[in-house]
């Protein structure tokens, strides 16, 4: 079986059907195009919005027996540590975290019936921290303030590339050959603005390097080698290849992005 997760570029937010209730644009997704290819049936743990702390909690849980509540399931098989074979991740923005906030016994929670808040847990971009209504003012400037501090997100990088690594040593001592990398290529250019002002960060930066440098071509991908999602959009050589209107690649894109997938395993493992 293959595993996918990520967030919305991984859960395939703007296809067509996205916002069906139940959604039905799974076939439009990278994961069920690669899944067609490797031959097997697969679980899509895509989630929009959601950072890597999540990403990688819920794997580990996942690596633990768990199923997750949310998990795509198109013939209701489970994918489970034993009977997965291919395993494609795509991390999402350095500085999105997550806030536990239960909004669900608060006043103002009939106010918000669709937000999924994932076990309590608020994930939040820190450029879009205004948009949510429903937490504070006061929490959502220090938010913004914290932000601002961390700007160059070498904190972010020095705590999240552990989640490379893990999740490197995870697939190989269950025998599942993984893809992994960044689903955007800001993530790799945050990377070298960091190395390219070392000065005051030399150890730091030495860290980072050699965390990198730890990992596979194949857990790279989109930070040094091969292409990140979004990269598949936008490119005048496939013009049919397109961003919808809130950045996220569109129906061709992702049939082609499954495709390229499908040659890095042919091809690498």
């Amino acid at each position: 079986m293959l595993l996918t997760s990520g967030c919305s570029f991984v859960y395939g937010d703007e296809l067509d059907g996205f916002d069906a209730n139940p959604p039905s644009h799974w076939h439009h997704t990278f994961t069920h195009r690669l899944a067609e290819h490797l031959g097997v049936s697969y679980n899509n743990h895509g989630a929009c919005g959601t950072g890597n702390q999540k990403i990688f909690r819920d794997l580990m849980r996942w690596f633990a027996g768990e199923t997750l509540s949310w998990t795509h399931k198109p013939d209701g098989t489970i994918c489970t540590p034993e009977n997965t074979t291919h395993m494609v991740i795509l991390w999402t923005a350095w500085p999105r975290d997550e806030i536990p906030c239960n909004i669900r016994t608060r006043a103002i929670a009939s106010q918000y019936p669709n937000i999924i808040d994932y076990d309590n847990m608020t994930q939040y971009s820190p450029k879009r921290i205004h948009t949510i209504k429903y937490l504070p003012d006061d929490l959502k400037r220090t938010i913004n303030n914290y932000y601002m501090y961390h700007e160059d997100n070498r904190k972010f990088m020095i705590q999240q590339l552990p989640y490379l690594i893990a999740l490197e040593k995870m697939a190989e001592a269950n025998n599942i050959k993984l893809i992994q990398g960044s689903f955007h290529n800001q993530n790799w250019r945050t990377l070298g603005w960091s190395m390219a002002h070392a000065e005051g960060f030399k150890s730091l930066n030495k860290i980072l390097a050699n965390m990198l440098g730890s990992l596979k071509e194949t857990s790279r991908v989109g930070l040094g080698y091969y292409k990140a999602f979004n990269k598949f959009c936008g490119d005048p050589d496939y013009p049919e290849r397109q961003f919808k209107p809130y950045d996220h690649p569109n129906e061709v894109a992702h049939q082609d992005y499954g495709d390229y997938l499908y040659k890095i395993f042919q091809e690498d493992f």
